[in-house]
């Protein structure tokens, strides 16, 4: 199992490492779509062990295969009879060399069962204390945020919301909550998706991006992918690269969905959505 976990560190730190070289060869010539795919790429590799998997699928594909038909043994060639003649061993023709006494073989650094048992414990003290304290984090978010959802009142906020799902082409139940202890709009949910708004008055143009802006992240899944990045962070909970990339994938997944929402809109939309964005980002900071 060690070893499994050194493969998918070593695969992941690849992947990192990828993104971090097309970040200073490329840097803003590449979209944010294509560095938030390489940094997925390298969660693939931190939770999945591709060095134990290609084997096994190609056993299975071998397994698939039509076996060969059996070959006929070919016949074996005669041998000419050809008088071999024995040359008599002289008698001294000199002293045998000395026996080179054996050289001894370096012995192979090798890790004891005892060893590998111990570290696996401690792996598995630490990611069971790494999702103990997610879960921890999650149901005093759930006492002190989510309790607070109620249903949006605005009926305008409503129409707005349902309009860009339509836009947006998102087809699954998305519930609207608005938060009155919520100081930014944010998505959340990952089998019942929901938008959860701050409750503020905001005009509707402000609406329409934030809610552009949510459902974005919610028809990409991003959901999904944030819940990876804990598990990536429960699994190598020792390896320092594991929290970059996850910290990586928070920025760029933001930077990703401010993309697709703008590229579709004019210079003057785009400059109404950055401000949008601006505000929302000041109410957060002065919030808590």
């Amino acid at each position: 199992m060690m070893n499994t976990l050194a493969g998918m560190g070593l695969a992941g730190r690849a992947g990192l490492a990828l993104w971090l070289l097309a970040s200073r060869v490329l840097n803003n010539r590449l979209p944010a779509r294509w560095h938030y795919r390489i940094l997925k790429t390298g969660l693939f590799f931190f939770l999945v062990p591709v060095g134990r998997v290609l084997p096994l699928a190609g056993r299975a594909l071998s397994a698939l295969r039509p076996a060969p038909a059996a070959a006929l043994p070919a016949p074996a060639p005669l041998a000419p009879n050809i008088p071999v003649a024995v040359l008599p061993q002289i008698p001294g023709a000199g002293p045998a060399a000395p026996a080179q006494p054996p050289v001894p073989a370096p012995e192979p650094f090798a890790v004891t069962a005892e060893t590998l048992r111990l570290l696996a414990v401690i792996w598995a003290v630490g990611a069971a204390g790494t999702l103990a304290y997610k879960a921890y984090v999650y149901l005093r978010l759930r006492r002190r945020v989510f309790r607070q959802n109620r249903p949006v009142s605005s009926r305008e906020a409503q129409l707005v919301f349902w309009a860009c799902k339509r836009q947006l082409g998102v087809r699954g139940l998305v519930d609207l909550r608005e938060n009155p202890g919520a100081s930014s709009p944010f998505a959340a949910g990952l089998l019942r998706p929901m938008v959860v708004i701050p409750a503020v008055s905001l005009e509707r143009e402000e609406m329409r991006y934030l809610f552009l802006h949510e459902l974005t992240h919610i028809k990409c899944g991003d959901l999904w992918v944030r819940l990876a990045a804990m598990l990536v962070q429960a699994v190598h909970w020792y390896n320092p690269f594991a929290y970059l990339l996850c910290r990586s994938v928070q920025t760029v997944s933001e930077q990703s969905c401010d993309e697709r929402v703008a590229c579709p809109l004019s210079a003057e939309e785009r400059y109404v959505y950055g401000n949008v964005i601006l505000k929302l980002a000041a109410n957060a900071a002065a919030g808590s």
